[in-house]
């Protein structure tokens, strides 16, 4: 974890916890795309959302709870092995099998929730977003990055795209000043493929990387020059507050000038 996503953005680890020999028996908290059980349990999320008023649903694959270096190692699914054998005559759990074959056919159970989903949602008016992760969804993807999302599974961001499954797009990257993200021949590519298909990208910027507001509206300009993105987003709330004290009224109060410096900004260039 030490080794950065970038040279110029390093990962800060203050230390080791613990060390463990050998894996866990179960990878905890992630449910199977390959269940119908579970895309319905999904959907059902998209209903409560669409019931609390949501404007639209923002779907990130990248989490806490899936992480493993060793996905291999936890064998099959029942619908995953079925439906690997029912395409190629073969059974993943007791003879060789393509990893590749079976990555694309997990992406097709996935792409069938996404599916749905838009379909749930665009009946309701309202608009499905989808995550390309930049510095995931890539076959040299730094571990850092790479077992934040389920392995063995093929993200289809193209498909996404030019399907329109997705109304817009947030661009994830740590990397998140807007021509650097353009520099990258992936970034780049997600941008392109966006515009192609009329999908508005919206960059996430990481409020994390600096408390000084001013940094961010450099961002936010820089974001907006390259002409190539349609939003910005602000993420996350959390890193918006002062956590080492509370304010007059005993409330979590945001740093001084953070969120109004972004606010000028956009003022000044003509964004709100």
């Amino acid at each position: 974890m030490q080794d950065p996503i970038y040279a110029d953005k390093p990962i800060c680890r203050d230390g080791v916890i613990a060390f463990a020999r050998g894996r866990n028996e179960y990878v905890s908290g992630s449910l199977c795309e390959a269940y119908p059980e579970v895309q319905g349990y999904w959907l059902n999320w998209v209903s409560e959302c669409l019931l609390a008023g949501a404007d639209g649903l923002d779907v990130r694959v990248s989490c806490h709870s899936c992480w493993t270096n060793t996905p291999e190692m936890y064998g099959f699914n029942e619908p995953v092995l079925q439906e690997y054998q029912r395409r190629y005559g073969v059974n993943p759990d007791v003879e060789p099998y393509d990893p590749d074959q079976l990555a694309a056919l997990r992406g097709d159970f996935w792409d069938q929730f996404l599916r749905a989903a838009r379909q749930r949602l665009s009946a309701a008016g309202k608009k499905l977003q989808v995550h390309l992760e930049m510095e995931s969804f890539r076959p040299d993807a730094p571990l850092a990055r790479r077992r934040t999302r389920p392995g063995s599974l093929t993200f289809n961001w193209r498909r996404w795209l030019r399907s329109r499954i997705a109304d817009e797009a947030t661009l994830m990257a740590f990397r998140s000043v807007g021509d650097q993200v353009a520099e990258d021949p992936v970034g780049r590519d997600m941008l392109e493929e966006a515009a192609a298909a009329g999908v508005p990208v919206h960059l996430r910027n990481f409020l994390w990387q600096s408390r000084d507001g001013q940094v961010h509206a450099d961002r936010l300009e820089q974001a907006y020059r390259t002409g190539l993105l349609g939003g910005f987003n602000l993420y996350e709330t959390a890193a918006m507050y002062n956590t080492t004290g509370l304010g007059p009224d005993g409330h979590l109060q945001f740093y001084p000038g953070m969120l109004e410096a972004i606010r000028d900004r956009a003022q000044a260039l003509g964004l709100l």
